[in-house]
C-alpha cells in the first residue's frame, strides 16, 4: 500500500512547475497561519529549498531550474515521511514495535490533510489562473515579497483548519 502522503506528493507532481511552486507557497502560508506545525517547519534541506524556489519564482527563472528546485522539495518531504511509512503495516495500523507516537502524527495528518485541500482548491483552476497567484505580489521597502493572493487563499485554508480543530475539541471529553 502506498502511503497517502505519497499519493498527494505524485498528484502535486503532475501539476506544471509554476503551479507546483504556488501550491508550495499555499502550504508554507497555511503553516504560516497554523503557527509553523508542520514536520517540515526546522528542516534545514526544506528550508533551503524553499528559499530557492522562491528566488526562482521572483527571478522569472526557466522551468527546468524550477523544476529541480521542486524535485528536491520533494524528496526532503520524502526523507520527513520515511520513518513514518515504516511506522505502518500495509493495513494501515501502527506496528506494535514502533516507536512513533500517536502525538507526533498529529503535524503529519494536519499537512496532509491541508495539502489535500490546496490540491482540491487549484484543481478547479487553470494553469493561467494559478500563475497569476503568483504575479499578485507586493514587495516591501524592507525587501519582504508578500504573495498577496495566495496569502489570501491560504488565510481561508486555514480559517476552515481551524474551525475544523474547534468542532474537534469541542466534541471531545478531555
Amino acid at each position: 500500500m502506498e502511503s497517502p502522503f505519497l499519493n498527494i506528493l505524485n498528484a502535486l507532481s503532475l501539476y506544471p512547475p509554476r503551479n507546483q511552486a504556488a501550491i508550495y507557497l499555499t502550504l508554507e502560508y497555511v503553516n504560516l497561519g497554523l503557527g509553523r506545525v508542520f514536520p517540515y517547519t526546522y528542516f534545514l534541506p526544506y528550508d533551503d529549498d524553499y528559499y530557492q524556489m522562491v528566488e526562482c519564482i521572483l527571478y522569472k527563472e526557466d522551468d527546468d531550474k524550477l523544476s529541480r528546485v521542486l524535485s528536491l522539495m520533494r524528496m526532503d518531504l520524502e526523507t520527513l515521511i520515511e520513518p513514518l511509512q515504516k511506522a505502518f503495516t500495509k493495513t494501515g495500523k501502527i506496528r506494535k514495535n514502533s516507536k512513533i507516537s500517536p502525538e507526533e502524527l498529529v503535524p503529519y495528518g494536519m499537512m496532509m490533510d491541508v495539502m489535500s485541500r490546496i490540491l482540491k482548491r487549484f484543481h478547479t483552476m487553470t494553469e493561467a489562473e494559478i500563475n497569476q497567484l503568483l504575479e499578485d505580489r507586493t514587495q516591501e521597502e524592507n525587501g519582504m515579497t508578500y504573495f498577496n493572493a495566495i496569502e489570501k487563499l491560504s488565510d481561508g485554508i486555514a480559517m476552515d483548519m481551524m474551525g475544523n480543530m474547534m468542532q474537534f475539541v469541542e466534541g471531545s471529553s478531555f
